[in-house]
């Protein structure tokens, strides 16, 4: 049988808040790599963006790979004795620190090196979000599990509605030095969402 939770019910929970700041860190990354990563590599490549561009292309095959080498470290951890709570911690972990690389990427002017920083931090993401996904599912049964999801994206979404304006408004002001800021803060997004 079905059963409905309330969000009203589910924010009393820690465990909830947990999952939304997981995704409030991370998910605001991932859509700057989304809405921006094209722009940028306009701006800083001349990439022209009409059609296919190859290094769009290899940033998000790349970034595919991520979900699953993600779920594959924490299930290889689990299957090695480690707890539910410390598989999830240092794949996380470890994904926190493969993003940090990215902060470069406006200083870089070799393109390939630049687009394989922005692919490592996109495969980074799923990594990442693979298993804040997975930790929805360790910590609430499964009937709960969708909602605490929806909840959390809904969090994490506004406060990336709230992240584009203000990057497009320092682009704005400042142009293509105007990516400085953004992926600085996408490369420690994820170790203050782990803290």
């Amino acid at each position: 049988a079905k059963i409905n939770i309330p969000w009203r019910q589910l924010i009393r929970y820690r465990q909830t808040w947990v999952v939304a700041t997981g995704k409030l860190f991370a998910d605001p990354v991932w859509y700057f790599y989304l809405f921006w990563g094209a722009k940028f590599l306009n701006s800083k490549f001349d990439i022209e963006l009409k059609g296919l561009a190859l290094p769009l292309i290899v940033i998000y095959i790349i970034a595919w790979s991520g979900g699953i080498s993600g779920g594959a470290v924490s299930s290889y951890l689990l299957r090695r004795g480690a707890t539910v709570n410390t598989a999830r911690k240092n794949t996380m972990l470890g994904t926190a620190l493969l993003v940090l690389p990215v902060m470069l990427v406006p200083f870089i002017d070799y393109l390939p090196l630049s687009v394989g920083l922005i692919a490592l931090a996109a495969a980074a993401h799923n990594s990442w979000s693979a298993n804040i996904f997975t930790v929805a599912s360790d910590l609430f049964p499964k009937n709960a599990v969708g909602s605490v999801i929806g909840f959390s994206t809904t969090v994490s979404s506004f406060v990336s509605m709230g992240t584009s304006l203000l990057i497009g408004y320092i682009l704005n002001e400042s142009g293509t030095g105007g990516y400085v800021f953004p992926f600085v803060i996408a490369a420690f997004g994820y170790l203050a969402g782990l803290l």
